[in-house]
């Protein structure tokens, strides 16, 4: 029987095409992925060094505080320390007047400015109303008491001056601000005259002024607006001082 049948024949070429399919797919899992070659004029790599790390795609940036010209507005609470209760014939003696208004403004210039502190300078004119604490003196009380209970028990202070901050950055939007102030401080009327026995009694009393306080500051996403907190310190050379403390929420613009 001879084997050259067709049968035997395709039974032979099937056999020899899977043998040559499964070499192919034998030697294309073995053979080595190649290497990408390095752009030209660029260094390769250093043998086992790790590979270089994506640049990334974001830039922090400092927040951008608005510095030169500006108006600062200055506004909160007054007291006075110490002075008498002059509409109460005792003349009972007071720890502190009544809380009242304090309205400031200063109009200045940032002249030394960086990314850790600022500096800044300029008039200042504000108003300090007192009320409910008189300030007669003790020679007044020993010598006529109906003299004493005269003197008003309300009156105005009027400042300007001078007024300089010192902001020191703790982060990119908050600063701690050191705040000093002087100049020239009537009051209305005169605390230390009386009514019925002086033609005075109305007019303004002149000394000098000045303060001292610490605040915060915080610059708003609202470019050149900034808002803070201060408390300070206040004295009024008027016919003796007058000592007193503010609370009060600036606001200010950098034009």
């Amino acid at each position: 029987m001879r084997l050259t049948s067709p049968i035997f024949v395709a039974l032979c070429m099937v056999g020899s095409a899977s043998a040559w399919a499964q070499d192919e797919f034998e030697d294309t899992k073995a053979a080595p992925k190649k290497e990408e070659a390095p752009a030209e004029g660029e260094a390769p790599p250093a043998e086992g060094a790790a590979p270089a790390a994506a640049p990334s795609g974001t830039v922090e940036q400092r927040f951008n505080i608005r510095r030169g010209f500006f108006t600062e507005g200055d506004f909160g609470l007054f007291l006075a320390f110490g002075g008498r209760n002059t509409n109460n014939p005792n003349l009972p003696t007071r720890s502190t007047s009544n809380i009242q208004p304090y309205l400031g403004i200063t109009i200045g210039y940032d002249v030394v400015s960086n990314e850790s502190i600022n500096f800044s300078i300029g008039p200042k004119f504000a108003l300090l109303l007192n009320g409910g604490a008189g300030r007669p003196s003790a020679a007044d009380i020993v010598d006529d008491e109906r003299v004493a209970t005269t003197h008003s028990n309300d009156f105005s202070i009027f400042e300007a001056g001078l007024a300089a901050t010192v902001s020191i950055m703790m982060t990119d939007r908050v600063a701690l601000a050191i705040r000093v102030d002087g100049g020239l401080g009537a009051t209305d009327p005169n605390p230390a005259l009386w009514a019925e026995e002086s033609a005075d009694a109305g007019a303004f009393g002149f000394g000098a002024m000045f303060g001292a306080g610490v605040g915060v500051e915080y610059f708003t996403l609202l470019n050149g607006f900034t808002v803070g907190a201060n408390l300070r310190f206040v004295g009024v050379l008027a016919e003796g001082l007058i000592p007193g403390a503010a609370f009060t929420i600036p606001i200010k613009y950098n034009f």
